[in-house]
């Protein structure tokens, strides 16, 4: 199987693919899929993600300001903002409510203390330089790796998490680190500000050892050039290693189950 397309290895997949590769695997490869007959299932964006990413952009909006004038600009044009991109998601893309946020007026509540406890509690600690930078790199044998950090400090890559835990995204933050280093950015310190999805959310900040960082995200884009290598020559998913303990093998979360290209999933009620 050839092809002449490079592969675009998004740093936020990097997490993604050690969970589990197949699932990753398959958007990475959703065109060579589909000329071999096999078309991925389209799936809803969770409640948790569609919040982290209507509170980012509140975020982005309050370090530019910062960056421009000092100020972390207008409260209420934030909130708005937030707001218009998750309502675009709810419209574009549907949301798939949780325990933690079973109803819309739950999400409501939810972003309006999300968007507030950064800007409080967060955003004033930071010294932004750069804000939703997306970096690219070729990274050899037809890949391109490409990222986008949240905020670089002058020596510090800081990436803001909300959800109802906190999960480790050290190789996501590694891949960062690599491609600020290919343009001339230095990263030596590497910060998550978490904000739970909660009532009363307190901000949580995690450091990461940013050689360990790099380290975790140079092996795992090796894994995919190498798994991706082995799937051409042979055609086998199973190239690429599934993991039906994920918390997001479902039907409603990943794009290649009960497809040709991944059947190892429980199938609840059905007899043989």
């Amino acid at each position: 199987m050839l092809t002449t397309d490079k592969i675009i290895i998004r740093s936020s997949s990097l997490p993604s693919y050690a969970d589990c590769s197949r699932r990753t695997a398959g958007k990475l490869l959703a065109k060579e899929l589909a000329a071999l007959g096999i078309t991925l299932r389209e799936t809803s964006q969770g409640v948790g993600a569609a919040l982290g990413s209507s509170t980012h952009q509140a975020a982005a909006y309050s370090l530019n300001s910062k960056i421009n004038d000092g100020s972390l600009g207008n409260a209420t044009h934030a909130m708005d903002l937030a707001f218009e991109l998750y309502h675009e998601i709810q419209k574009t893309e549907g949301i798939v409510y949780d325990g933690a946020t079973p109803t819309y007026d739950r999400a409501e509540l939810q972003l309006k203390t999300l968007v507030n406890c950064y800007r409080k509690m967060v955003a004033p600690g930071i010294e932004p330089l750069e804000v939703e930078v997306r970096l690219e790199a070729d990274i050899g044998d037809g890949f391109m790796l490409s990222g986008q950090f949240d905020v670089r400090e002058a020596i510090t890559i800081r990436d803001l998490k909300t959800g109802a835990a906190s999960r480790a995204h050290i190789s996501q933050y590694g891949s960062y680190a690599l491609l600020c280093r290919v343009h001339s950015r230095t990263v030596e310190k590497i910060v998550e500000d978490y904000l739970p999805r909660k009532k009363e959310p307190a901000p949580e900040y995690f450091y990461y050892d940013a050689e360990v960082a790099v380290n975790a995200a140079r092996a795992i884009l090796k894994r995919i050039k190498d798994d991706v290598a082995a799937f051409r020559e042979s055609g086998e998913p199973t190239s690429f290693i599934a993991n039906p303990q994920s918390m997001l093998c479902s039907d409603r979360f990943c794009p290649v189950w009960g497809t040709a290209f991944c059947r190892e999933h429980k199938n609840k009620g059905e007899k043989e």
